[in-house]
């Protein structure tokens, strides 16, 4: 298991009363084939880690496997240097302004905040008298 997220402790109501949801993460880019692996048997493999870090002594109540052979991207070695790259091509092309999962990470929330810094940048260049 490569993380766990807590969902029902980042967004209340996500789980009945006295429950927790959480949404565990398998497989990338050091292990491809996990996906040819049952949904029983990735089930039990997240039961089992899970259970030992955290303790748990239970079955869950549900559980839902969703498989994604290209989920979340992977950075090669050196990223940091492309990323400055595409700064360095943003700042010599004024008026050309980049944002994505490339830059700072797959999370949401970054990509909304990225978002937002090149929709700021843009309306800062197109207004007059800058």
């Amino acid at each position: 298991t490569l993380g766990t997220v807590w969902n029902s402790s980042l967004f209340p109501g996500r789980g009945p009363e006295g429950t927790v949801t959480m949404t565990s993460f398998i497989g990338g880019a050091t292990d491809l084939e996990i996906i040819h692996h049952s949904d029983e048997q990735i089930s039990q493999i997240v039961q089992q880690d899970n259970a030992s870090l955290l303790g748990i002594s239970g079955s869950p109540a549900a559980s839902k496997i969703w498989k994604y052979p290209r989920a979340l991207p992977q950075y090669n070695l050196r990223h940091g240097y492309t990323v400055e790259a595409i700064r360095e091509g943003e700042r010599a092309l004024p008026g050309v302004f980049f944002t994505g999962n490339y830059l700072e990470g797959p999370a949401l929330g970054k990509c909304v905040e990225n978002g937002f810094h090149a929709a700021e940048a843009a309306a800062a260049y197109l207004r007059p008298n800058r």
